[in-house]
């Protein structure tokens, strides 16, 4: 419930942001989770916020990204588009990146390892990203933010 989050958090999201409840988030890998594949959550600047409680490593799974394709360049544009009138985009609401796109928009990192406990992840789910794989089994504790929000911290104004 740091101050200097809450300012940050009311930056990206346009609203006041009250004193946030934390919901532990339980998970064990699965084989084959279609969390694996690189995908966008949204069309629009759509943030989620998750708390690390201890020390993660690259074989926890962590978080998978292409820096900076939360830009919206006219090929990520024409890939949206063709993936929202696909047979798939019409009834999948987080669109997946096939890997022969994957130079297009960039080369992978991950955004781990977290060597401090209690750190804060912010991310912008509009850039490409997935879910690393980990040992099927293992589990994965996050804390995202408590409410109807998914973990994420919903924008007034997408144009902002």
């Amino acid at each position: 419930n740091s101050k200097k989050i809450r300012i940050f958090l009311k930056k990206i999201s346009n609203q006041s942001i009250p004193k946030i409840n934390w919901k532990k988030v339980e998970f064990q890998h699965i084989k084959n989770d279609p969390q694996y594949s690189m995908h966008v959550d949204s069309f629009q600047n759509t943030f989620k916020v998750w708390m690390y409680p201890g020390n993660a490593t690259k074989k926890n799974g962590p978080l998978h990204f292409i820096p900076k394709s939360h830009k919206l360049s006219f090929d990520k544009l024409k890939w949206l588009y063709d993936v929202s009138i696909s047979s798939i985009g019409k009834i999948e609401p987080a669109f997946r990146l096939d890997k022969k796109y994957f130079k297009k928009f960039g080369v992978e990192k991950f955004a781990l390892p977290i060597e401090k406990s209690n750190t804060i992840l912010i991310a912008n789910t509009v850039i490409f990203h997935h879910r690393g794989k980990a040992k099927e089994g293992m589990p994965r504790i996050t804390y995202r933010m408590d409410g109807d929000n998914d973990g994420g911290v919903k924008r007034l104004n997408p144009f902002l």
